[in-house]
């Protein structure tokens, strides 16, 4: 959404401001964390109970279901791979 001087109680600047809505939706992801400083905020976040457990098979098929559209699966496996090339019991290259 947009960002005004009405919402930014935590102390922001408008240049700040300005550099978040610039960048807008293709933009990094903020955090905007009024009322605490730095060190509180990450505190906050190191500190918390996640609500996402790998083995809750009902949160991770909801979870699979809205972020498999947003995911080029191909482009993430070629950049995540590594070249490595597999010998067959023979020592020919598979």
């Amino acid at each position: 959404g947009d960002f005004d001087d009405d919402d930014m109680d935590g102390g922001l600047c408008s240049e700040v401001c300005e550099m978040i809505e610039d960048a807008g939706p293709s933009g990094p992801p903020v955090l905007i964390a009024s009322g605490y400083s730095p060190a509180e905020a990450a505190k906050e976040i190191r500190t918390m109970t996640p609500k996402f457990n790998a083995n809750d098979e009902r949160r991770v098929t909801r979870a699979t279901e809205h972020y498999e559209p947003y995911i080029d699966f191909d482009l993430l496996l070629e950049r995540t791979s590594t070249n490595i090339e597999v010998l067959d019991v023979e020592g020919a290259i598979a």
